[in-house]
């Protein structure tokens, strides 16, 4: 289990995690400090899709 800051990203557009399953159901399983953030228009990689 991580027990420090833990922040996910994931993109809304992603069917298997931000659609079907949700990322911070998936990240609660592995973090207790955890803040999420979904990011619209985005598939797979947030950070070559939207990185602004």
């Amino acid at each position: 289990m991580i027990a420090y800051p833990t922040l996910a990203l994931c993109g809304q557009e992603f069917e298997p995690v931000g659609r079907m399953f949700g990322a911070e159901a998936i990240w609660r399983e592995m973090a207790t400090d955890l803040r999420t953030v979904s990011i619209p228009r985005c598939g797979h990689l947030p950070h070559e899709e939207r990185p602004g």
